[in-house]
C-alpha cells in the first residue's frame, strides 16, 4: 500500500530543521528551526515547506484496523490539543547553530514545574521565608546547588534521585552529537573534585545506564565490524569512554554519552 502523506510523516519530539545546503550546522545556510513543546507528527512534502500535525480528529473509521473513529470527546465536545511553538530564523551567511537551538529545546522540554505547599503561616509572618526555604531544601536539595552554571554547557543533568539517606543516583549526559558543533561536539573531561564540590558527596561509583548493576561487574559484548562496514573497530571503541574507578582524577564523556553514578554521602 502506497501512502504518500502518512508514509512521509515522522515523530517530531523537540524540533524540525529546514535548511538550505548540505549541512545542519548553520554555518552558511538559510535556516528555519521549529521547536515544539510535545511530540507531534511532522513532514516536509515539498521543498521549502514544513508541516506539523497539531491535532487529529476523525468522525469516521479510517479502515486501518482499529474499527472505530478517532473521536475523543469530553463534556459533549471534541477534545482539542493545543501547544506552543517557537520559530528561529536566520538568513544566508549566519544560520542557526546547534549551540542555540539544542539548549532551547532542552529548556522547553524540561521547563520548571511549580509546586505548592499549604501552610498555616500568613504571608505577613516573618518566619514564612524560613519555612519556605527549609521546604525547598528538604524537597529539592539540588536547587540549592546552583548546578546549571557550574557544569559544562554541553553536559546535562539528567537525573538526581534520592535512593536512601546516604545514597543518591546521578545521571549526566553529553547531549551534543559528533560533528554538530566545532567546540561543543568534543569529548568532555570533568575533574572529580569539581563534581564533588557541586554535589557534596564523599565518594561515587559508576553503574550501568539503568543504575541496577556496578559498571565494573557488567560484561559488555565486544563487536567486531566487518572491514566493509562504515565504522572500523577502532572507531567503534573510541566512542566508548573509559570506566570511572575509585581514585580517578577525571570523568570522561564522549558525544551523546550518558553516565550513571551512585553518590555516597
Amino acid at each position: 500500500m502506497y501512502e504518500p502523506v502518512s508514509g512521509n510523516y515522522y515523530p517530531v519530539n523537540s524540533r524540525m530543521i529546514l535548511t538550505e545546503g548540505n549541512g545542519l550546522n548553520g554555518d552558511s545556510e538559510k535556516t528555519l528551526v521549529l521547536l515544539n513543546d510535545r511530540t507531534q507528527g511532522g513532514t516536509s512534502m515539498n521543498d521549502g515547506e514544513m508541516e506539523l500535525m497539531i491535532h487529529r480528529r476523525l468522525l469516521l473509521d479510517d479502515a486501518f484496523g482499529v474499527g472505530e473513529a478517532l473521536n475523543e470527546t469530553a463534556f459533549g465536545e471534541g477534545l482539542v490539543i493545543r501547544g506552543k511553538h517557537w520559530l528561529l530564523l536566520a538568513g544566508e551567511g549566519t544560520g542557526v547553530p546547534v549551540s542555540i537551538h539544542r539548549p532551547i529545546a532542552q529548556e522547553i522540554y524540561r521547563k520548571p514545574i511549580l509546586a505548592f505547599q499549604k501552610t498555616s503561616q500568613s504571608s505577613e509572618d516573618p518566619s514564612t521565608n524560613e519555612i519556605e526555604s527549609n521546604f525547598t531544601y528538604r524537597m529539592f536539595p539540588i536547587l540549592d546547588s546552583n548546578i546549571a552554571p557550574t557544569l559544562p554547557s554541553n553536559i546535562h543533568l539528567l537525573t538526581y534521585e534520592k535512593l536512601s539517606q546516604s545514597k543518591h543516583l546521578l545521571r549526566l549526559e553529553h547531549f551534543y552529537e559528533s560533528g554538530e558543533d566545532a567546540v561543543l561536539s568534543k569529548k568532555v573531561v570533568i575533574p572529580y573534585e569539581k563534581l564533588q564540590q557541586i554535589f557534596g558527596f564523599k565518594r561515587m561509583k559508576e553503574t550501568t545506564l539503568g543504575g541496577n548493576q556496578w559498571k565494573d561487574q557488567s560484561n559488555r559484548m565486544n563487536w567486531n565490524p566487518k572491514p566493509d562496514e562504515h565504522l572500523t573497530k577502532y572507531e567503534v571503541n573510541s566512542r566508548i569512554s573509559s570506566l570511572y574507578k575509585d581514585g580517578d582524577a577525571v570523568i570522561e564523556f564522549q558525544t551523546m554519552e550518558i553516565k550513571t553514578f551512585v553518590l555516597f554521602y
